[in-house]
């Protein structure tokens, strides 16, 4: 173990809290970014659902307002969940944050990656209120930090960074040929026509109720949280016992993922690319197209935008929390000709393989940086020791 000194937070660096007030009627459609909760996961800023203001509110929030280098962890939600803004977002501002601006004794790359790795149980441990609880800035400044030399700092980030640039680059590309996939998609499909899922499935079905267990031989079963971007992963799964599997819902590759209830989850939208034994809970619909009538890979690329339609359903006050079978089937695709379907799934296969292998090599990346994360924060490994290993699966 290290024996590097304990210091509290406030010490080291300055530490404030974002916004906290009514905010629906100062987002605009472009401006600057407006961080919340949901933009800040572990090591990295979120841009999915990204709010933005105008420069004079920004101006009028200058308490909370962000720049590169800044540390801002997470209040409510998920409590402790840290990511530092990066050079690319020059300015932007945010709400219900804790924000730390490191002083010349903190490295902020290093104090990220620290409190998404040790952190967590001086945040469990100070987390206030009855019904949503949250991570005050006064419990914040009172982290005491077991605080290595900036050198050292600078070289566990420098390492961990490593796994993380290239997790970025998979990121990047992958998302590149998203976009390609779906623009193939729409414009094979210009000429087609519209054609009611229901006529193109030969199963469509929710889950199983699973039996949770520990046993590693027992069927792996997906739950909503796998069901995020458009690969179905393995994620946060579990297993259940083998009394719960039904082989008509074991997954085929090809298969299409539909998270069917929830508010904030409801229309999450994944293909199923993966082999083994592994099913769904009773959350997600499983959606099986009919080869004999649909090319399966274009199929189930055209299905991915009907996300836009379902999370519609979720809308306004009355929104429902539950996606019908019915509402599903009666949801259309626009096909091209079975010719034209083939051809293109052809493209479409090799981007998905391409997909598949980066999003793979990227959750590999996650585990080993997940792993040497608390070993390096202790002291328990060296700096010297991780560059080896990062260096084998770089």
């Amino acid at each position: 173990m290290s024996e590097w000194p304990s210091v509290r937070l406030d010490d080291i660096a300055d530490v404030t809290v974002g916004h906290v007030g009514p905010m629906v009627d100062e987002y605009r459609p472009n401006g600057v970014p407006f961080l919340r909760s949901q933009n800040v996961r572990p090591h990295l800023i979120d841009w999915t659902d990204m709010k933005f203001i105008d420069q004079d509110f920004n101006f009028r929030l200058g308490k909370s307002l962000l720049r590169p280098g800044d540390v801002v962890t997470v209040r409510t939600g998920k409590p402790g969940v840290t990511a530092v803004i990066p050079e690319s977002i020059p300015v932007a501002n945010c709400s219900d944050l804790v924000i730390t601006r490191p002083g010349p004794r903190l490295d902020a790359q290093w104090f990220g990656y620290y409190m998404n790795a040790v952190a967590a149980s001086h945040v469990a441990a100070h987390l206030v209120g009855a019904v949503q609880q949250h991570f005050n800035v006064g419990s914040a400044k009172a982290l005491r930090v077991s605080l290595p030399p900036l050198r050292v700092q600078r070289g566990i980030a420098e390492v961990l960074g490593a796994l993380d640039d290239k997790i970025a680059a998979n990121t990047r590309t992958v998302s590149v040929a998203l976009q390609l996939a779906a623009s193939l998609v729409r414009q094979s499909s210009r000429e087609g026509s519209s054609v009611a899922l229901s006529e193109l499935t030969e199963l469509v079905t929710r889950g199983i109720t699973p039996q949770y267990v520990e046993d590693e031989e027992s069927p792996i079963v997906l739950n909503q949280k796998c069901v995020r971007g458009e690969r179905a992963s393995l994620g946060p799964s579990r297993r259940t016992a083998e009394s719960t599997l039904r082989t008509d819902k074991l997954l085929r590759h090809g298969d299409v993922l539909v998270n069917s209830t929830g508010q904030g989850t409801l229309g999450r939208v994944a293909r199923w690319t993966g082999n083994g034994r592994v099913t769904v809970d009773s959350h997600i619909t499983l959606v099986r197209f009919d080869q004999s009538k649909v090319n399966p890979t274009f199929a189930g690329f055209a299905t991915l935008p009907l996300a836009t339609a379902i999370e519609a359903l979720a809308e306004g006050s009355t929104g429902q929390t539950e996606l019908r079978r019915a509402q599903l089937l009666d949801l259309t695709l626009r096909l091209p000709s079975m010719e034209v379907q083939s051809t293109v799934g052809l493209r479409l296969d090799e981007l998905a393989s391409s997909v598949d292998s980066l999003e793979v090599e990227s959750e590999r990346l996650a585990v080993t940086r997940d792993a040497l994360l608390p070993l390096l924060m202790s002291g328990r490994v060296t700096v010297k020791d991780a560059e080896s290993v990062v260096g084998e699966v770089l």
